[in-house]
């Protein structure tokens, strides 16, 4: 039988720290390709297809993304606890397993209460396998941590451009329950095992990071202590507001933006195609470039993150035709970008490296719920009225208002922030 551990640490004697950090972060992106993406990416992308084909209603059908998230901010919360006594990696490799079983299971033929199961199943396990890379991301990251992210988080965006174009013929030629199937197979066979075998939590115990990350059980019961002592923080408590505002706004629309370019504006479903593969793009230089803004301005740039989506939700009610809809692309998928890998520099720059591995859990209990929630609403609005329109003045008031909780936030000082290894 084949020694997994005898492998790794042939990996380890070839690899010193640094390349090793970097490796985490391919690794990462790998996962972040398929794990993250085939919910948020290509499930979406097949709405149609299965209103079409099963005569489900709109309802039924974005409810899957709806359960995504709430689930999300369920398992959010569950990892906020177990998070600094669990292996971040063993979480991880839950998180892709979980994922290739339920895409696997559509293959078998769904019903639409089965179709939901399934969207709450891999909602929890992509925002396990999200935290968790974000988490071992920071053993590994400081200075640099919003550029490592940006990069890691890439692979999403990478999802997003590939996925629909590889989707599209699948679909035609082999129906949506085994295109889904397949990519659950490619989960199980090919990325969970890389994963166990490459991916290394944190740097040895001789570096001061493993040090202050090993915790005895005095050190545990004082870590809950202060946690519930950190939830009674008001900068968190405004913060997660914030956040909750801000998945309401970004991920929640975002969970609706193929049906609104196809409902909503008219566009052929290859145009609509087009914008959100356009729109991916866009998100890869969103999670590079406020990645490193970051870095440098800490909430500062997170608020100019908020800002932009708030102005990608406005560039949506002229789209008609293909100019607008490539500036709604570029200005929403360069703020999604961003928006969805700033919780790692939030926690950091506000509460430091000890607290910050709590704060991200908690950070995302309050976008998943956001965004569970407005996924919802917005289509229970699309349903009663007929259009989009009030759901995205709304959407703008929130995003108005996190923007300017962020902004009062960012004029605190920064949190002083090691070196990287």
């Amino acid at each position: 039988m084949l020694d997994l551990s005898l492998l790794q640490k042939a990996v380890s004697l070839v690899l010193n720290k640094k390349r090793q950090s970097w490796l985490n972060v391919a690794l990462c992106a790998l996962i972040t390709f398929l794990v993250l993406s085939t919910p948020a990416i290509l499930l979406p992308v097949m709405y149609s297809s299965i209103v079409d084909d099963t005569g489900w209603s709109l309802s039924q059908v974005t409810m899957f993304s709806s359960l995504k998230f709430l689930s999300g901010a369920i398992a959010s919360l569950v990892i906020s606890t177990i998070i600094v006594k669990v292996s971040a990696k063993k979480i991880l490799l839950s998180g892709v397993t979980l994922s290739g079983l339920a895409l696997l299971s559509l293959g078998r033929g769904v019903s639409p209460g089965e179709f939901q199961v399934l969207g709450f199943v891999l909602g929890a396990a992509s925002i396990a396998t999200s935290l968790a890379c974000k988490v071992i991301l920071g053993y590994w990251f400081k200075v640099n941590l919003g550029k490592a992210t940006g990069l890691a988080f890439m692979g999403g965006s990478v999802g997003g451009v590939t996925l629909p174009l590889l989707a599209l013929p699948l679909i035609d030629s082999l129906g949506w329950q085994w295109t889904g199937a397949i990519f659950g197979l490619v989960l199980l066979v090919i990325v969970a095992p890389l994963t166990a075998l490459l991916l290394v939590e944190k740097p040895d115990s001789g570096t001061q990071e493993q040090k202050t990350t090993r915790l005895s059980r005095k050190d545990s019961l004082e870590s809950e202590s202060s946690s519930r002592a950190l939830l009674r923080d008001q900068k968190l408590r405004a913060l997660l507001f914030a956040q909750f505002m801000i998945g309401f706004v970004d991920y929640a629309f975002f969970a609706h933006t193929p049906l609104f370019l196809e409902l909503e504006a008219g566009l052929e479903l290859s145009l609509a195609t087009v914008g959100m593969s356009v729109m991916m793009l866009a998100s890869m230089a969103g999670k590079v470039g406020f990645g490193a803004l970051y870095d440098r301005y800490d909430l500062r740039g997170v608020t100019a993150c908020w800002w932009l989506a708030t102005l990608g939700v406005a560039a949506a009610f002229p789209v008609a035709g293909t100019a607008t809809l490539l500036v709604f692309a570029l200005l929403r998928g360069f703020s999604h970008g961003g928006a969805m890998i700033s919780g790692p520099s939030i926690a950091l720059h506000t509460f430091g490296p000890t607290l910050a591995v709590r704060v991200v859990c908690y950070l995302s209990v309050a976008n998943m719920l956001g965004a569970s929630i407005g996924t919802s609403i917005i289509a229970y609005i699309r349903d009663v009225t007929g259009s989009y329109d009030v759901a995205l003045q709304s959407l703008l008031a929130l995003g108005t208002v996190a923007s300017l909780i962020m902004w009062h936030l960012g004029k605190t000082r920064r949190f002083a922030i090691d070196a990287d290894i």
